[in-house]
């Protein structure tokens, strides 16, 4: 299965996720920046299961999965809005599929990471991808990442709350401690999880490389928070 994936990531990632979708899969992945999400995707094909999006298209198309859902469109950062500014805006996850162009019985999986480890990790992130100046430049920004956070994750959390069977939330710190938790979260999906050896660990996640350096850390944020 991951012969296969590194055989389609050659491929146009549109092309990729076509196949997918003819392959009969019917879940996608989600998750904002840095919180996880190309390790799930991962996790997931090494179990077998291959996300209907598991290839990244432009960053403003609908089967993105960091693609901002919420309708209040300011809260995308300014120095993200040509890259993920979109107008769509769906009221129910059925609308949602229709305009990804997913089948209507596709179910979503979305990863979350704590917020004050995930300002940390995605304040180096623009820092490496030169989003920011300097580190003052990025903890300027901190009221606005923390709302794009919040939006993004609001509007997961409702769908999720209006359509459970559909829509599942995992945190990502509590995955990492009992990877049983993914089972568990696609048997509510109704997706049957083979995990056989995998336990989890990945030696190397594509595009989360070890040893970036970090300027910025969680409990200066929390300090700033705090004040």
């Amino acid at each position: 299965s991951i012969m296969m994936y590194k055989i389609l990531r050659k491929l146009p990632s549109r092309y990729a996720n076509s196949l997918m979708k003819m392959k009969g899969s019917r879940i996608a992945h989600h998750g904002i920046q840095r919180s996880g999400t190309n390790y799930i995707n991962q996790c997931l094909w090494r179990c077998g299961i291959n996300p209907i999006n598991s290839f990244d298209e432009k960053r403003n198309s609908p089967r993105h999965k960091h693609c901002r859902w919420y309708s209040e469109k300011s809260n995308i950062p300014d120095f993200l809005t040509e890259q993920y500014g979109n107008h769509f805006n769906v009221s129910d996850i059925n609308e949602l599929n229709k305009v990804a162009g997913y089948p209507c019985s596709t179910v979503h999986l979305v990863i979350k990471k704590e917020k004050l480890p995930w300002l940390a990790s995605i304040m180096n992130w623009g820092l490496a991808c030169n989003w920011f100046s300097s580190k003052d430049d990025a903890l300027s920004n901190l009221d606005v990442l923390a709302k794009d956070y919040q939006s993004y994750y609001g509007f997961w959390n409702d769908m999720n709350c209006a359509s459970p069977k559909q829509v599942e939330i995992l945190r990502l710190e509590n995955l990492q401690e009992d990877f049983n938790l993914l089972k568990q979260s696609l048997a509510k999906l109704g997706l049957n999880l083979n995990t056989g050896n995998f336990n989890g660990k990945l030696n190397v996640v594509p595009m989360s490389p070890s040893g970036r350096e970090e300027i910025v850390n969680k409990e200066e944020i929390e300090f700033i928070l705090e004040c």
